[in-house]
Formats: C-alpha cells, structure tokens, sequence
C-alpha cells in the first residue's frame, strides 16, 4: 500500500499480483500431476469467477476507504494461504 499512490493503483498490484499466482499455481499443479486436461473446465470456470470478481470490485472500490481495501486485501490473503495450508498437511504434500 505504501508504493501505490491511489486505492486504484493498489488494485491493480494485487490483482495481477493474484493474476500471477494462479497462472503459477496452475502450472505446478500441472506439472505435478495434480491436475489433468479435464480440470480444465474447473480452471476456465475459476477464471470466469476471478473476472466477475474483478468487475464487482472495481465498481465498488469508490465507495470504499484505503484502510478497508486493505483489511479485505489482507483477509482474502490470509483465508487462501489457510486454505493452502491445509490442503498441504491433508494431502501430506
């Protein structure tokens, strides 16, 4: 947040700071096996949810304040490395 000099550039840095991470994700996901050619249809759908997810957060992003993108930004954050944690230590990987 400190870089960014408005709440709409910190929007696009965590965005395609998640851009990013999910193409990455995929990948080794890929490469490991962990997913196949037919997840492809749950990846597609995931991507449609990120883009209306964009599109709904950038219509609200005016009404909200920096500090609130933040705490939501850091929430999500937290909620997807529990989430990965989790996964991890369930499947031993």
């Amino acid at each position: 947040m400190t870089l960014s000099k408005t709440k709409e550039e910190y929007l696009v840095s965590i965005q395609t700071f998640f851009l990013i991470d999910t193409f990455y994700v995929t990948t080794v996901r890929f490469a490991n096996h962990v997913l196949s050619v037919g997840d492809l249809k749950y990846v597609a759908v995931g991507m449609v949810g990120a883009v209306i997810g964009t599109i709904i957060a950038n219509r609200i992003v005016d009404h909200l304040n920096v500090a609130m993108i933040t705490r939501i930004v850091y929430g999500f954050i937290g909620v997807a490395g529990i989430y990965y944690l989790s996964t991890a230590i369930i499947t031993g990987a």
